[in-house]
């Protein structure tokens, strides 16, 4: 039960089997909690020729900045069957 003010809009720039990299715009309120456990993103986007979003839970892994943008790295966490086979179909 996400409200849209929880999400923040960005950019893929790479994504394979094993993770992604998105760039978001600098200034975005983007938070990770310090709990000593790897710390997790959700990320959801659109393929082009899926009919539902693809939602992955995601561990951080690198965080890097520059003038104008963030660009986040993370790896894959547990991913279901449906998405694996989906991103399976997309990057083959």
């Amino acid at each position: 039960q996400w409200q849209r003010r929880e999400f923040e809009r960005g950019t893929v720039l790479d994504i394979s089997f094993g993770g992604i990299r998105i760039s978001v715009p600098k200034g975005t309120k983007i938070e990770f909690q310090d709990s000593g456990d790897p710390k997790e993103i959700r990320v959801i986007f659109c393929l082009a020729d899926s009919p539902c979003p693809v939602n992955l839970r995601c561990y951080l892994k690198r965080v890097s900045e520059s003038e104008k943008e963030v660009q986040i790295g993370a790896s894959f966490a547990e991913t279901d069957s449906y998405t694996y086979q989906t991103l399976q179909k997309y990057l083959i």
